[in-house]
């Protein structure tokens, strides 16, 4: 919302749930006084309080209606806000579009009640999910009720904290954890006798991403180990490294996938990042960098493109996944970005780093075919 009367800003609104007239505000004497310390305990996206102009609001249900979504408010939960407030709003917006959440003033203010809600402002209620969304056959019953466990899911243990993790650019590994527990990390398309759920139809990796961005959390990038990298352990390793790896990756394991690099961008057939085979065969000597590779700080297992024949171009590519602590491997540096800040994006350096035989995907020399056959499903992951 800009700056600007809010009873112009919301006139244009079709009123679909009933025009809202503007309620009586109690006489200034007469109003509720909280301490700043009192607000300060409301500071949760189940129980959020904002301090605007020395009035407390209690902007709870407001959180999913909140045209920039709710995390923006959420890193103020709890303190005085008023100056980033009145930097995007005028005074009268919570009166038009939550004049319920007024609870009172800070104690020794003096601060009068919020005006009354304008008249023209439009409805109060505004649900984008109820208005503005398609009706879709797409979806079966099944995919429904999966919907709805990750929904409550992901109002458990991801949305009453992540405001944290856009701050810091990082999510804890134990929600990952949680999620592949309760089956939307990971786990979901794990065939079934390798503790999976052998949930293959892509429908559900789609509500996976569907309903993170619903809940305003797309940021911890689920879709990043279910659509990008895990079909390169569950379709291009040997039957010997799944059951190697299978552990970690049911009990959620963050993973990564590191293809492009600073020298030659995305171009995946010029690739600079080299792999000498040691004398004795038993593995492989890696040195370059990775850039832009999201998860990278905090991945155990990685998939590295890398060129392990100079002379043949893309069929001398060969994927070998290296793995958390292996010495030389690190995280130089951890990129800013416009968005999706609670997932890291990193620049990885590997200098002379050894990877086991054991840990070559597929065959040698195969590397750009894997990438050509699993790309398509990042790109519609990403769309």
């Amino acid at each position: 919302s800009v700056k600007g009367s809010c009873a112009h800003e919301g006139a244009w609104l079709p009123s679909f749930r009933g025009f809202q007239p503007a309620r009586a505000m109690a006489p200034a004497e007469e109003l509720r006084q909280f301490t700043r310390d009192e607000v300060a305990r409301h500071c949760t996206a189940d129980d959020c309080w904002l301090i605007i102009s020395e009035r407390v609001y209690d902007v709870t249900a407001f959180l999913g209606e909140h045209p920039a979504g709710r995390n923006i408010i959420l890193l103020h939960a709890g303190r005085d806000c008023t100056e980033e407030f009145l930097e995007v709003h005028s005074e009268d917006y919570l009166p038009a579009f939550a004049p319920e959440a007024f609870r009172g003033v800070v104690a020794g203010s003096g601060a009068p009640p919020p005006p009354p809600r304008p008249p023209r402002a439009g409805p109060v209620h505004l649900s984008s999910a109820g208005v503005l969304s398609l009706r879709r056959d797409v979806f079966a019953a099944e995919h429904e009720a999966f919907r709805e466990r990750l929904r409550a899911c992901l109002r458990r243990h991801v949305v009453p904290q992540y405001a944290k993790f856009e701050t810091r650019g990082l999510v804890d590994a134990s929600v990952y954890a949680k999620l592949a527990e309760e089956g939307f990390y990971l786990r979901f398309s794990l065939p079934k006798d390798q503790g999976g759920l052998g949930l293959t139809d892509f429908r559900y990796n789609a509500v996976v991403c569907e309903e993170c961005e619903d809940l305003d959390c797309g940021g911890i990038f689920i879709n990043l180990g279910n659509d990008m990298v895990l079909s390169y352990f569950l379709h291009s390793c040997t039957e010997a490294q799944r059951a190697r790896w299978m552990p970690m990756l049911r009990r959620g394991a963050v993973i990564a996938v590191a293809m492009s690099e600073p020298e030659v961008g995305s171009d995946l057939g010029r690739l600079s990042c080299t792999a000498e085979m040691l004398p004795d065969k038993s593995g492989w000597i890696v040195n370059g960098r990775k850039m832009w590779i999201s998860a990278g700080a905090g991945a155990e297992l990685v998939v590295v493109a890398c060129v392990t024949d100079p002379s043949k171009g893309a069929k001398g590519i060969t994927l070998l996944v290296v793995e958390k602590g292996m010495e030389g491997f690190s995280c130089a540096k951890r990129l800013g970005k416009l968005g999706k800040h609670a997932s890291d994006t990193c620049l990885l350096t590997l200098k002379d780093v050894r990877v086991p035989y054991t840990n070559l995907v597929g065959a040698e020399g195969m590397g750009f075919v894997y990438m050509m056959s699993h790309l398509p499903q990042e790109r519609l992951s990403i769309a």
